[in-house]
């Protein structure tokens, strides 16, 4: 089976959620949401290497926290200004010639065991990169100063998530041209879509919450403990 490697980006400051620590280092029952997330990842047969961005002032604290779980073997480097800074750090910090990388959000604990093996199946097919996504539930609309423009077709319309997985070169030459055009993208797969190479889609899982708010949080415990505790505690 080939390895990958993969980034899990934690290194944002987490301002729309709010409080004294980042989000990702929060706790659910209390285990840290990034130790959680880690814990599932490094579990994964295909998976043989896991880098992790932080912010810088958390460095220390992300290394005292992997020693006390037991995930001394993973590799953390600072994350950037922006998104897409931190992970392009989390792919120079990758040790392995890996020709397949995946790009994982720290805070998305409960992404499908199976995604990662998917994403490798598809990428065979000749895609530049595999991003997980769900139907949108709700019927969207366009609105402008709060009137509505326009209903979209919600058929096709998805909530994209993460992990996101891509050929070594793709992901490379998207990381360039958002280096070159100065692009703060929200995801790996923009810069990739727009370097011309095709990009698949797979399953997702409406369980694959991305902790954002502090709503969220809330929510993740429910789930932490109707479907993963007995897998991670």
């Amino acid at each position: 089976m080939e390895k990958i490697g993969v980034i899990v980006t934690a290194g944002g400051a987490g301002r729309r959620f709010g409080g004294e620590k980042p989000k990702q280092f929060l706790e659910l029952s209390g285990i840290p949401v990034i130790i959680l997330t880690l814990k599932r990842m490094v579990n994964l047969p295909i998976v043989g290497q896991v880098v992790l961005t932080v912010p810088e002032n958390y460095v220390e604290v992300a290394g005292d926290l992997l020693s006390r779980y037991n995930l001394a073997g993973i590799t953390i480097t600072k994350g950037g200004t922006t998104r897409r800074e931190s992970v392009f750090n989390g792919i120079k910090a990758l040790t392995g010639n890996f020709s397949i990388i995946a790009v994982h959000d720290g805070v998305r604990p409960f992404f499908p065991e199976g995604a990662l093996s998917e994403g490798v199946k598809k990428l065979s097919e000749g895609y530049g990169g595999v991003i997980l996504a769900v139907p949108l539930r709700d019927t969207v609309k366009e609105v402008k100063d709060n009137v509505v423009i326009s209903t979209l077709d919600r058929s096709r319309l998805y909530a994209v998530q993460t992990p996101q997985l891509f050929r070594r070169e793709a992901l490379l030459k998207g990381h360039a041209l958002g280096e070159k055009q100065r692009l703060d993208a929200v995801d790996d797969s923009i810069l990739v879509e727009l370097c011309g190479e095709r990009v698949a889609v797979i399953p997702g899982d409406y369980k694959n919450l991305k902790i954002t708010w502090p709503e969220d949080l809330e929510f993740a415990e429910f789930l932490f403990t109707r479907y993963f505790a007995k897998e991670l505690l």
